[in-house]
């Protein structure tokens, strides 16, 4: 049966697709293992940077990071009543924003002042007749 909850399910699977930069299945040798299997097996060593795609290279908020790969998770368990519905994935993602950005701002204030320059540009795009 397809629900909100399996709507929930697929959004998860996606979540940890952005945020591993991993495909859902990798094929072993012997064995397809699921996305899910893999990062919950890296949530249990407690290391984050082997589960965030490694491009960042730590680029990132890591309470930020953990919450995102928590819910994702979540949103992914097999019960679907232990799935959040979609406006708590959308508040926690967007705590978890909060908290980049106020990473961010914090990093760009440390960083010295350069002069810089507004260029300001028409964008108006009017009928050439």
């Amino acid at each position: 049966w397809l629900n909100e909850k399996s709507d929930v399910y697929s959004f998860g699977v996606v979540l940890l697709e952005i945020i591993t930069s991993q495909a859902v299945i990798v094929r072993n040798e012997n064995e397809n293992i699921h996305i899910i299997q893999t990062v919950t097996n890296m949530i249990a060593k407690g290391d984050i940077e082997n589960i965030v795609d490694s491009c960042l290279r730590g680029g990132f908020e890591i309470e930020s990071a953990w919450r995102a790969v928590e819910l994702a998770v979540k949103c992914a368990s097999r019960t679907s009543s232990e799935r959040p519905n979609m406006n708590e994935v959308v508040t926690e993602l967007k705590e978890c924003l909060m908290m980049e950005l106020a990473r961010k701002k914090r990093s760009c204030s440390t960083e010295p002042d350069y002069p810089s320059e507004t260029i300001s540009v028409n964008l108006d795009i009017g009928s050439t007749a």
